[in-house]
């Protein structure tokens, strides 16, 4: 019986030999540098993904994340060139990823700065609609008006009062002119 205890107790204290390498690396990485770098690193069974939240939001579309390589206790990022590996200090709060040094962010702040980046991403996603909806608006009744029966003077007319409500409204839309080339 002391022998069982014996070898279960030391079964029990050698460390998992299967334990996980690569989870530091899962969470949500951010530059201090201007203009910021966010990535979310994150894992979906066995594949670890990449995701730029920052580039997501500033291109108004989400971006798919990439699938990161398992290179030993490191994980690399394929770039369609070659393969940039990211590094993490020995105490796994500090990634490197090719020129960027990212600061991992405290879990409490993590869940706040994806969620302020996802709604900055719907905001822009709602102006894009909202300014496309305008631009197919102004097109349509700079159509009508140069269409209509009226003379020359009051198509010029119709269609500067057009403009200068279209930058109005597009000033109200944030990007909407240089969307629109509303100068």
């Amino acid at each position: 019986m002391k022998t069982l205890l014996t070898v279960l107790f030391l079964l029990l204290s050698v460390p998992d030999c299967n334990a996980d390498e690569h989870a530091g690396y899962i969470g949500i990485w951010q530059t201090t540098g201007q203009p910021p770098k966010i990535l979310e690193i994150s894992r979906d069974g066995d594949t670890y993904l990449l995701t730029d939240l920052r580039a997501t939001e500033l291109s108004g579309k989400k971006q798919a994340a990439r699938a990161l390589s398992k290179t030993g206790p490191q994980l690399t990022v394929n770039t369609g060139v070659g393969s940039v590996p990211l590094a993490l200090s020995a105490d796994k709060n500090t990634l490197y990823f090719d020129k960027w040094t990212f600061a991992k962010l405290p879990g409490t702040d993590a869940p706040r700065v994806k969620a302020e980046l996802l709604s900055e991403l719907q905001q822009r996603q709602s102006n894009r609609e909202l300014c496309q909806t305008l631009g197919r608006e102004v097109e349509q009744r700079g159509n009508d008006i140069s269409r209509s029966n009226a003379t020359a003077g009051s198509k010029l007319a119709s269609t500067t009062a057009l403009k200068k409500e279209s930058i109005a409204r597009a000033d109200k839309i944030p990007d909407c002119k240089q969307m629109l080339m509303l100068y």
